[in-house]
């Protein structure tokens, strides 16, 4: 991963994330960089339950075939060591981690990205950017009508899930989930990341530039999002 560069942040500006600045091919680049915690999906979930249902399997043979070959050590050592290891497993592996992740302002190239482990996943055009504004996840609703159908109380994972959407385009037509982070009951800390990224933004325009960090967030998507400027 390229280093982040020289850190222009003090943790009195964001305690949670440090904002940092380097040179780039283009010109000037500002990286906000912060740990996010999510959720497993896509393929990353779906390899965690086959190892952990192969690990299931594996665990069971052996505590059904090594009494009749193995010694009664062997079979409370399986017990111990196995069991330990598969449990392990899930507990690290099936629940939330925590994700580094860097917004990258490199205004020389005109492009915002969006890492995940040092690696891009999202990519715009920065002058396009209209607006940055917090809401529930897209799907919360949908998980929650089919939780409620299914008559379940607890949360679903997209229920607990705030995210950070960026507004692009003439108007900011086009909305982009940038970040989503798993936290209940929501404290709404990406707001946090937002305002890094609004500070960073002004820092790169230099003094003179209109007050974009300190503008009212505007509501959520009951209504209309207006640009900041």
């Amino acid at each position: 991963m390229t280093t982040p560069g020289t850190r222009v942040s003090t943790q009195a500006d964001f305690p949670k994330l440090a904002v940092y600045e380097r040179s780039g091919p283009h010109g000037k680049i500002a990286s906000i960089v912060f740990t996010n915690t999510e959720s497993n999906e896509g393929w990353r979930s779906e390899l965690v339950a086959l190892v952990a249902i192969v690990g299931i399997i594996i665990f069971f043979a052996g505590v059904f075939s090594l009494p009749q070959i193995a010694p009664g050590g062997v079979v409370a050592a399986w017990w111990i060591f196995a069991g330990t290891g598969l449990i392990v497993f899930i507990w690290k592996f099936g629940r939330p981690r925590k994700i580094e992740r860097t917004i990258e302002l490199d205004f020389g190239a005109d492009t915002i990205r969006v890492l995940r482990n040092g690696k891009p996943e999202i990519q715009r055009q920065l002058s396009r950017l209209a607006n940055l504004t917090l809401d529930v996840h897209p799907e919360a609703e949908y998980y929650r009508e089919k939780r409620l159908q299914k008559g379940e109380k607890a949360l679903t994972l997209r229920e607990r899930e705030h995210c950070l959407f960026g507004w692009f385009g003439a108007g900011g037509a086009e909305r982009v989930l940038l970040v989503s982070r798993l936290e209940w009951p929501s404290q709404q800390s990406l707001f946090e990341v937002r305002q890094a990224i609004l500070w960073a933004i002004q820092r790169a325009a230099g003094p003179g530039a209109p007050d974009i960090v300190n503008e009212p967030q505007p509501t959520r998507s009951g209504g209309l999002n207006p640009p900041l400027e």
